[in-house]
């Protein structure tokens, strides 16, 4: 039996059963004062006279006091009986009994908010760097969001293969440049529902942490409070779970950068089902108050498994939420692919138009194909290097909690390995696009080796410090 009082480094959990071996004795007919000592007097009236024994239970265990007048009896087996059965059904059950509940709720064994925090910042920042640059009404003052340099490439590339002619240049146009916005637009989405999931994950394991501390607290006020004795027979303790609101909690930090409306909208635009719902308006279930409190310290324990029955519940309901998001992401990916990735075949024609615009000039060739196309292909693999973040191990807990040891981590891997393939197809394609216009351009003179390496050096530059501010 430990020291009541919490000091030295006992765990909550031992001041638990501490209290809790405590309350028992005392329903049992058993006084003490400090958790580690309790008597209990027994005896009759006989002549007047008031002959007694006492138990008295120590940590070294059971001894026998008796007054004078008691007949000289042998109590040892007695007292053997009782210590046995007392060791049984409290001394020894309540360690074990609390022990069990909060086993498999060990900080240690859960998934670490902090971690998941680190990764959902990562690729929230990779699903940013395709995010073009936009400005938005936050309360009254103008945000700026998003990759402006990003746009400003955007705009540029599509002004100036406008100005192009010739077969190649409609289809250069109608394969790459009308279709790019577009298709970022909803990779931003794929990759914005990865940086969702890791923060709704981190509202679970943070709201968790905090449940689990607010259960063990009013579990133990509970617990010394139904001591018929010392703790007035039982407490109107409650606790309340809030874990259920994780989900909600995770769009809505990603709402106020406008972030959510643009993922449904593309999500929307690309024929996703009733499950992006619950990215624009996830269900959100109001705590509930569970009672701690009863007059005796079985039923106070059977009310702390209650409590972590209804946060598992809550963890479960979270990513059950979690993993169809994540599966119906991957699906539209899979299944309307041209929403999220430019089409692979190539541009037709060997050729420019002989007869270009005045305004097009060798300098612009070299623009469109050493500066803007690379930077847009370097924001693609900047992004699937923040997206591809390794999430090995951040969702494993032990089993029987949430949807299983290893939570939604599978449903989020496929979709990071969806997302990732489809920047990456980007990247390259937009690569050989641009070698290919070069290629053609050089065929009516309209390439400049001097110009290409200017502009190779700023694409350097701005790729290399990730420059996402427009020039």
């Amino acid at each position: 039996m430990a020291e009541e009082g919490g000091g030295g480094g006992v765990s909550m959990e031992e001041q638990i059963a501490e209290a809790a071996i405590k309350a028992d004795m005392e329903h049992r007919g058993w006084s003490g004062g400090n958790g580690s000592y309790y008597k209990q007097e027994f005896g009759s009236s006989k002549n007047g006279v008031h002959p007694h024994y006492e138990y008295h239970l120590t940590k070294e265990g059971l001894r026998i006091e008796k007054s004078p007048n008691v007949d000289n009896e042998d109590l040892t087996a007695q007292a053997s009986s009782m210590l046995s059965r007392l060791q049984s059904e409290v001394l020894n059950y309540w360690p074990r009994a609390i022990d069990d509940l909060f086993r498999k709720w060990q900080d240690a064994g859960l998934p670490s908010w902090g971690g998941l925090a680190m990764n959902a910042s990562w690729a929230k920042e990779g699903a940013d760097e395709i995010r073009p640059g936009t400005t938005i009404d936050d309360n009254g003052s103008n945000l700026q969001v998003g990759n402006a340099r990003l746009t400003a490439d955007l705009g540029n590339l599509e002004k100036r293969t406008g100005q192009l002619a010739g077969n190649y240049a409609r289809a250069f146009s109608d394969n790459y440049v009308t279709p790019l916005p577009p298709v970022l637009q909803g990779q931003f989405a794929l990759g914005s529902v990865l940086a969702i999931s890791l923060e709704a994950e981190k509202e679970i394991w943070l709201n968790t942490s905090r449940d689990l501390d607010s259960i063990r607290h009013h579990g133990l006020n509970a617990m010394r409070a139904s001591a018929p004795k010392t703790g007035g027979g039982g407490v109107d303790a409650k606790v309340i779970v809030t874990v259920f609101a994780a989900l909600a909690g995770a769009v809505a930090a990603f709402a106020t950068a406008g972030g959510s409306l643009a993922v449904t909208a593309a999500l929307t635009a690309a024929g996703a089902g009733a499950w992006s719902n619950l990215l624009e308006s996830p269900p959100k279930k109001e705590p509930e108050p569970v009672p701690l409190g009863a007059g005796h310290p079985r039923d106070v324990r059977t009310n702390i498994e209650k409590a972590l029955e209804k946060l598992n519940e809550g963890i479960r309901t979270q990513e059950e939420f979690l993993q169809q998001i994540l599966r119906g992401a991957n699906e539209v990916a899979g299944s309307k692919r041209g929403a999220f990735d430019l089409p692979p075949a190539a541009a037709e024609g060997t050729v420019l138009g002989k007869e270009q615009d005045v305004v097009v000039t060798a300098e612009i060739i070299a623009a469109i194909t050493a500066q803007w196309i690379p930077c847009i292909a370097g924001d693609l693999r900047l992004a699937r290097t923040k997206l591809g973040v390794d999430t090995a191990g951040s969702f494993d807990r032990p089993g029987g909690i949430g949807v299983g040891f290893n939570g939604p981590q599978p449903e989020f891997k496929a979709l990071q390995e969806t997302v990732i393939g489809l920047l990456g197809n980007t990247a390259t394609e937009l690569d050989e696009a641009g070698a290919a216009l070069l290629s053609a351009a050089r065929t009516i003179g309209l390439a400049d080796q001097a110009a290409q390496a200017k502009y190779e050096g700023i694409a350097k530059q701005i790729n290399d410090t990730n420059q996402n501010t427009a020039a």
